[in-house]
């Protein structure tokens, strides 16, 4: 099998064209999860009655269906193409997400108690569907993108996607905190209306699948079944990525779903603050998000990786600044402190764009696709596990006389160590040609919002760009950026 990087199966114009599809793609599929996912998620179990472990179950349910990842390399061989996978796969999540928009009114037939078992049902067999879409998008990626392109190209389709993304999550958020103060009861009927919008969404991304050029299917014959599974493990350059993929997963998804609760629960901070300050989080990790693409091209992937683990492990040590109550602190307080702790959010970006490029890096070209499967499914399982643990714990705590904040503060600090283990375990992944990590710090210093060596005024002009400038800066199409600010690139460093 030719193994060899695929992009030229395609002509230029092609795979232009098919690069900007995947971007409108993603802003469809990124509307149909900030409008149904995340803080109106969690408002929307909290409606249907779930307690504390439910919470826990709920919010990794988006990882336990993430086994027919696992079929996906025998979807696309049987289907001959990515477009009818796609497309149908889409179809059905739509259809799924339409369902749990409906389940309010199961309570016909079933006890009320048990609607939130079912919205966990509902949410497990979408998340399988929705993670098949994501390696086929992926099997896309890696033929119409070269691979000296692929970090500009992954961190430019996640600014657009997130941005969209997270303005549609904010604003969702604030019109169910203005319906919920007129009545309580409209918070329910709003999350439904939610779910029933990102149903709808799902024909734009059918749309922009069929109007996407597929260059040619390359999937090995003869080997299948538990080879699919056990090859990323039998081999010796991935097989270290995917000891730090679990490893991270776990960490990552032991605190992920009880920072918002923390919040809402403890804090009492209104969910449209909570969305607010998700919102300001993601769009300065995706404000940096293309700074992270270039250097993932320039000094290699693992480097950047190696900073954003280390960045993300202080995340939940620094949430220890909010162990006081409202109470001891002043609301403005309380809200800047909060807002700092959201800053490490930042690295957000550099690892999802260090990681995809990583593991496309290292993978067998041939078998691009089992291996996608594979890597995705046993870190969401993972992660799927951890959060379900971790509500185990935080609810015997309580059970026995914790309060909910000592319980959730636990689980913080074993997530910022596993999350430091992981980091001692990109030790052994090896990427060729990668430069040090102290050269991309030192490319890091001359950006003004990464260093303070040219006094504190560029770092405001850097990091408050984005307000002053009326997000007017940046101008984005669809697939091809222009960046008019200055100092997000360090220069060319040729050692």
């Amino acid at each position: 099998m030719h193994a060899t990087t695929t992009a030229e199966s395609l002509d230029i114009h092609s795979r232009s064209v098919a690069q900007r599809r995947l971007i409108a793609e993603g802003i469809f599929a990124s509307g149909q999860e900030n409008i149904s996912g995340g803080v109106i998620l969690l408002v929307y179990a909290l409606a249907l009655g779930a307690n504390t472990f439910q919470i826990g179950l709920i919010s990794t349910a988006g990882m336990l269906g993430t086994a027919l990842q696992l079929v996906a390399d025998r979807l696309l061989k049987a289907a001959g193409s990515r477009k009818r996978v796609g497309c149908a796969a889409t179809a059905l999540l739509g259809a799924g997400r339409l369902s749990i928009a409906l389940l309010p009114y199961a309570a016909v037939w079933i006890a009320a108690q048990y609607l939130a078992w079912g919205l966990l049902a509902g949410l497990v067999i979408i998340s399988g569907v929705a993670q098949v879409i994501e390696v086929v998008r992926l099997s896309w990626i890696s033929e119409v993108v070269p691979e000296n392109e692929r970090g500009r190209f992954l961190g430019e389709r996640q600014l657009v996607v997130q941005l969209i993304g997270s303005v549609i999550a904010i604003c969702a958020a604030g019109f169910l905190d203005w319906q919920k103060g007129i009545d309580a009861a409209r918070g329910l009927v709003v999350c439904q209306a939610y779910f029933a919008i990102a149903a709808f969404l799902a024909v734009g991304s059918i749309a922009a699948f069929l109007m996407m050029p597929e260059p040619p299917l390359r999937i090995r014959n003869g080997n299948g079944g538990w080879h699919v599974i056990v090859a990323p493990f039998k081999d010796a350059k991935f097989f270290p990525l995917m000891v730090y993929s679990l490893t991270w997963n776990f960490a990552v998804g032991f605190a992920a779903p009880f920072f918002n609760l923390y919040l809402i629960q403890v804090l009492q901070m209104p969910v449209s603050a909570v969305a607010a300050l998700n919102f300001a989080s993601q769009f300065f990790s995706l404000y940096c998000v293309r700074l992270w693409g270039r250097l993932v091209d320039r000094f290699g992937s693992l480097p950047v990786l190696r900073i954003g683990v280390f960045g993300k492990g202080l995340y939940p040590i620094a949430w220890f600044l909010l162990w006081p109550t409202p109470e001891t602190y002043s609301t403005t307080l309380l809200y800047f402190l909060t807002t700092c702790v959201f800053f490490f959010n930042v690295f957000n970006s550099a690892n999802a764009v260090s990681t995809v490029s990583l593991a496309m890096r290292l993978m067998p070209k041939d078998e691009g696709t089992s291996y996608l499967a594979t890597f995705r499914t046993f870190a969401n399982w993972v992660h799927a596990v951890s959060p379900a643990l971790a509500g185990i714990i935080s609810t015997g705590l309580q059970g026995i006389g914790w309060p909910l904040q000592f319980s959730i503060f636990l689980l913080f600090a074993i997530s910022a160590i596993g999350r430091f283990a992981a980091l001692w375990t990109l030790r052994f992944v090896h990427e060729p040609d990668a430069r040090k990590v102290s050269r991309v710090f030192a490319a890091l210093r001359r950006v003004p919002g990464f260093s303070f060596s040219r006094g504190i005024m560029p770092w405001f002009r850097f990091w408050g760009g984005p307000f002053w400038a009326g997000f007017a800066m940046v101008k984005i199409r669809m697939g091809r950026m222009v960046s008019t600010w200055r100092g997000a690139w360090p220069g060319q460093d040729n050692g």
